[in-house]
């Protein structure tokens, strides 16, 4: 996606507000990256449970950059619903 804007005047954003407003819409398609410290902050994950779900290759999908994991918001969500599901099987 490209977003042009205008040199000057009314509607013109800085170079800042516009990864602001992208950041905003990644977040709201659910393509925010998290890394394991956001993921056991904002989801009831203890971090020992993210490595062993990574190694066992059971919990939510993960995604390597360099050396660092993260995790994709919309993956988590989806992990989420799909042990609930199974729950609501049982």
């Amino acid at each position: 996606m490209s977003i042009t804007t205008e040199q000057s005047g009314e509607g013109s954003f800085s170079a800042s507000e516009l990864r602001n407003i992208s950041d905003a819409v990644k977040r709201h398609r659910g393509d925010e990256l998290l890394d394991t410290e956001s993921v056991t902050e904002q989801y009831p994950f203890p971090k020992a449970t993210l490595y062993g779900w990574r190694y066992h290759r059971t919990g939510p999908p993960s995604v390597r950059l360099g050396r660092r994991v993260y995790y994709r918001r919309r993956d988590i969500e989806k992990w989420i619903d799909e042990q609930a599901a199974k729950q609501a099987r049982r």
